[in-house]
């Protein structure tokens, strides 16, 4: 999703897991658990790390090039956003690129349905039951409407695997997720609007 001037969207995710089923069968159950016929599944392996974001998120510098000039995400992190865990190390890393406005040194606000960090370009809420909100305001982040050549506001989460498997050797990948877009708005005239540019 491309968030661009004059528009404000907001996106929930919840992740239930990606795991990896060894051994052929057309049926796989994480724990290894009997199947409804009865007969004992493979075990999977669960690949994903935190997939109710209980550790929180590791925040990067507003720029790319400050990463890649830097020594990598690690060196140049400019906080971590918890949810909770107290002082356990994220294994999701969140990047803010092209913004204004840096979330790190941002004090949560604890409310009755989850925790926020919030400036005036974006917010990032965990709710109570492990949905990660995500929300940029991109009109404070811009001036004018963007052009081809400006970059634009991201907010983005990933995370590295520690063993990485080989995705050649398994018989199966689930992977469960929900996404919903909750409001995109149009800021823009009809004259200024691009859908090939702008936030359609």
């Amino acid at each position: 999703m491309r968030i661009r001037k004059g528009a404000v969207a907001v996106g929930i995710l919840t992740l239930a897991g990606i795991t990896l089923c060894f051994g052929g069968s057309p049926k796989c159950d994480a724990a290894g658990r009997e199947s409804r016929s009865g007969k004992k599944q493979p075990a999977g392996v669960e690949v994903l790390g935190d997939p109710k974001f209980e550790k929180g998120l590791a925040v990067s510098p507003l720029w790319p090039e400050i990463v890649q000039q830097n020594g990598g995400v690690e060196k140049t992190n400019t906080d971590t956003i918890r949810f909770g865990r107290g002082d356990a190390d994220p294994v999701w890393q969140m990047a803010q690129w092209a913004s204004k406005y840096d979330l790190g040194g941002t004090v949560p606000v604890e409310g009755r349905d989850g925790v926020t960090y919030a400036n005036p370009g974006k917010k990032v809420t965990r709710f109570a039951d492990g949905t990660l909100l995500l929300d940029i305001t991109t009109s404070t982040e811009y001036e004018a409407p963007r052009t081809g050549s400006d970059a634009w506001p991201h907010l983005l989460i990933q995370q590295d695997f520690e063993n990485r498997p080989n995705v050649g050797r398994i018989s199966r990948l689930d992977f469960t997720m929900e996404l919903r877009i909750v409001h995109c708005d149009k800021k823009m005239t009809d004259a200024e609007f691009n859908e090939s540019l702008h936030t359609a």
